[in-house]
């Protein structure tokens, strides 16, 4: 983790009072701190002020100690409930089942990552998620579990897509690299779809997926790039791929969601591995109706109405 550095520099005539000053800089983050005591001694002057900052800095540092600890504690918590599961799971089936168990999983998944190696676009189709809209280490880490899951979707799907990952670069190649991304079979373009004013693939091939466009996507074709952009943002901001895909110049178009759910539809804004495991499906069965029933979350099919009722329901039980 990110150290605790200090650095004395000295005190300038510009600021006559502060007897030294330390440069502290934590996670990233740089902050000066102004120390008084010696001025304050000297002076006679009320050293309150500087009471109470020394009593933030420390509650500040309680705070980050008590977030490793939590941190640690929840991973070895996870570490330990598996290997309750294991245990729990070879007592119950017995020693040689549970190897065979094993075995047979690792087979499984090498055979998926075998056909997800062999995935090409003139039987499939390529699903880009553009991570240019990660900012904050907060939307990094949700994106990488949305990543994580649309992985999992892809990897065990009877005919998995082409799948890729574009602006694969700096701090978020290092998170999703501790999630495992280096062991993804998946194409990883590191400056993005579109390279020194020349696209990487054919632009009428290329279809970018926005919540705020107007045409709807009727039907997934094999051959063509669908591009999901990667935000994972918890408040709402309209019209961000919409403007991506204006500026990229390709064509952007919507999931028939209001068509399929026009009462239900609070808002048609769905998790990155949603949205991967509905074209997935739609690919299987060549139904939209079909896809939604499988893969939508029931609050979002209910009508508005009966999902109030239902929240105030629940609300009521609970209290």
């Amino acid at each position: 983790g990110a150290g605790l550095i200090l650095a004395a520099v000295p005190s300038t005539e510009r600021c006559p009072r502060i007897s030294r000053s330390f440069h502290i800089q934590w996670g990233g983050r740089v902050s000066t701190a102004a120390a008084r005591v010696d001025s304050h001694r000297d002076r006679g002057a009320d050293s309150s002020k500087w009471a109470k900052w020394v009593e933030r800095r420390q509650r500040r540092e309680e705070w980050q100690n008590s977030a490793r600890e939590r941190i640690r504690n929840k991973s070895l918590r996870q570490r330990r409930r598996k290997q309750e599961s294991v245990v729990v799971t070879v007592e119950k089936i017995g020693k040689k089942a549970w190897q065979e168990l094993k075995h047979r999983k690792m087979v499984e998944r090498n055979e998926a990552r075998s056909r997800l190696r062999s995935a090409n676009l003139s039987t499939s189709p390529r699903i880009v998620i553009d991570l240019d809209y990660a900012n904050s280490e907060g939307e990094i880490r949700s994106l990488a579990k949305q990543l994580r899951c649309a992985y999992h979707h892809v990897l065990y799907s009877e005919n998995p897509p082409v799948f890729a990952l574009s602006s694969y670069n700096d701090h978020v190649a290092n998170v999703l690299a501790a999630h495992g991304s280096d062991n993804w079979v998946m194409e990883k373009y590191v400056e993005g779809l579109l390279h020194n004013g020349s696209y990487r693939v054919d632009k009428e091939n290329v279809i970018y997926l926005s919540p705020d466009a107007g045409l709807v996507l009727e039907k997934i074709e094999a051959g063509k790039t669908y591009i999901i952009a990667g935000i994972v943002d918890k408040t709402l901001r309209n019209g961000l791929s919409l403007s991506r895909a204006q500026k990229l110049g390709v064509k952007a178009v919507c999931l028939p969601f209001k068509d399929l759910y026009p009462s239900g539809v609070k808002n048609n804004v769905l998790n990155i591995d949603t949205v991967v495991r509905l074209m997935i499906e739609f690919s299987k069965y060549q139904d939209w109706q079909k896809s939604f029933e499988e893969v939508l979350p029931m609050g979002k099919k209910l009508p508005v109405h009966l999902r109030q009722k239902n929240d105030s329901d629940a609300i009521g039980n609970s209290s």
